[in-house]
């Protein structure tokens, strides 16, 4: 069992941390998606386990604001991560 956590650096993108137990040392920052303006990411798990990393975006850095973005997580037997089927999930904003 591993412990993961992805948090946003909205000049940089998407990085993941992880470790094999919480109380010892963590990894190195991974550089999972590079984008810029990416903030308030989660994880989710539907109902047959297929877990789908959600982020916004952040209108000073992307350009763009009020949009979630939604992305199936793949792991491969190398323990990589790919992104397929990424799509825009919710796009309203009240300004």
């Amino acid at each position: 069992m591993g412990y993961y956590i992805y948090y946003p650096d909205s000049d940089y993108g998407i990085f993941i941390v992880k470790t094999k137990d919480p109380k010892q040392d963590w990894s190195s920052p991974i550089l999972v998606k590079e984008v810029k303006g990416l903030i308030d990411t989660c994880l989710l798990r539907d109902e047959v386990g297929k877990v789908y990393l959600t982020y916004a975006f952040v209108g000073s850095r992307a350009g763009i604001k009020c949009i979630l973005e939604c992305c199936h997580l793949v792991f491969t037997i190398r323990r990589n991560i790919e992104y397929e089927n990424q799509k825009e999930v919710k796009k309203s904003c009240r300004n």
